[in-house]
């Protein structure tokens, strides 16, 4: 998808938390979150695919990413990457508890997210970061990328250590926030 029909997405649907693509540099600062080890990955938002595409050739043959996208625009797109590895989750990352049980998925060791925290309410936030800690394995990180720190404490009542970055060649300039369990 190119910047022009990302924009139209986005123009269209408020929930869409970017006017523009991820840029180069922005996927490159989180996909060094990962280790390429990691057997499952679940992406919040995934969009039109910039970051799970970046995923898909850095995991193993062996791995998984669950791209969790409601946005039935950007959920097409994400459908014509053929790629075994990845399975399409339409539903409100919100429902993370639900989905994962109700389809038996594997639990993740590692979640992006790049969902616009900042149109959520206090206790949607709350409740996203505590169910997401839940379903994370031992040892796995939560990476958010965002325009804002909003979501940071939050971030530290559930996880035990939180590193931020930050990216000024995106269109918008972004943190990169890595929890720790």
């Amino acid at each position: 998808m190119n910047t022009i029909d990302f924009f139209k997405v986005a123009f269209k649907d408020y929930k869409v938390g970017a006017i523009s693509p991820s840029s180069k540099y922005l996927v490159k600062k989180v996909i060094n979150e990962v280790s390429g080890n990691e057997k499952c990955i679940l992406e919040y938002g995934a969009g039109s695919g910039v970051v799970t595409k970046s995923l898909l050739n850095k995991l193993e043959k062996d791995s998984l990413i669950y791209a969790a996208e409601i946005n039935p625009d950007f959920a097409r797109v994400l459908g014509e990457i053929k790629d075994t590895r990845l399975k399409i989750i339409k539903d409100d990352v919100l429902n993370v508890r639900y989905f994962m049980d109700q389809y038996k998925l594997i639990y993740p060791d590692l979640v992006i997210s790049s969902i616009p925290l900042t149109f959520f309410n206090r206790e949607e936030r709350e409740k996203l970061v505590k169910d997401t800690e839940s379903v994370i394995n031992q040892n796995g990180k939560f990476v958010i990328f965002q325009y804002s720190t909003l979501i940071l404490p939050v971030l530290k009542k559930y996880f035990k250590k939180v590193k931020v970055s930050y990216e000024a060649r995106n269109f918008p300039p972004c943190f990169i926030m890595t929890a720790y369990k």
